[in-house]
């Protein structure tokens, strides 16, 4: 007996419920460049950044990783009005491969803005790192380092929309006693758009891209292998001088 149209559609529309019904499950994403390999988690639920900054991508055959917002933006209308979005995003690991410190990591963030008749609009961005291997080389495994930029304006724009940037960046590799082998980074973004007066608009849009530079050689490592050959070298010449 064959199934009637209706209980087909019936069927699948019942079979496609079913898989967005079902729990999805969080897997972690890597992204390798050149010299360096970055890791995040899915899941929205988890890394929420997700929604707002969008998901990375790698820029060719570079280190360079790219996020392009789509619907990261504040607006505030009238007397008392505001809006704030708010996003962070976290890379649960990034490391070199051939065993590099993460050195500079830099973001150059980047948008529009409009105000109407007055209002105030605001950009941060704020960085964390953490170190995540004892590397042996301090004693400060459990460091962290944090720094934070930003931008305001509340110069009327007209009709014509405006730009605004400005960048940050962060140095594991400088401000931690342990060698910075394998870190983590949180992104926290933090878009404001205030107006208070009926006749005020302010809007404010967000765009942003990630550069991580590294060490071309652990400094410690490098400095431990020329301590080694030079010992080496000297019992040599010694062993020499005294035959002859």
């Amino acid at each position: 007996m064959k199934n009637s149209p209706r209980q087909i559609i019936s069927a699948t529309s019942l079979a496609v419920a079913a898989a967005f019904a079902s729990p999805v499950h969080a897997a972690p994403v890597q992204l390798c460049g050149q010299t360096l390999c970055y890791e995040y988690d899915n899941d929205p639920a988890i890394n929420d950044g997700l929604l707002l900054f969008g998901a990375p991508r790698l820029l060719g055959n570079s280190d360079v990783l790219s996020f392009t917002p789509s619907v990261f933006y504040a607006t505030a209308f009238g007397t008392d009005g505001f809006d704030e979005r708010t996003a962070s995003f976290h890379f649960s690991r990034i490391w070199s491969p051939a065993g590099f410190e993460i050195g500079t990591i830099s973001i150059s963030d980047s948008g529009d803005y409009q105000l109407l008749n007055g209002g105030v609009v605001s950009a941060s961005l704020k960085l964390q790192s953490r170190d995540l291997v004892d590397d042996g080389h301090g004693p400060g495994y459990l460091e962290s380092v944090t720094t934070e930029n930003g931008f305001s304006s509340s110069a009327p724009t007209g009709p014509a929309f405006e730009n605004w940037s400005f960048a940050n960046d962060i140095d594991p590799a400088a401000s931690f006693s342990d060698l910075a082998t394998s870190v983590d980074l949180s992104i926290f973004g933090r878009l404001q758009a205030t107006t208070g007066s009926p006749e005020q608009i302010a809007f404010v849009a967000r765009k942003l891209s990630l550069t991580v530079a590294t060490a071309v050689v652990p400094a410690p490592a490098g400095g431990l292998l020329l301590a080694t050959a030079s010992l080496a070298l000297l019992a040599r010449l010694r062993r020499r001088a005294a035959r002859d």
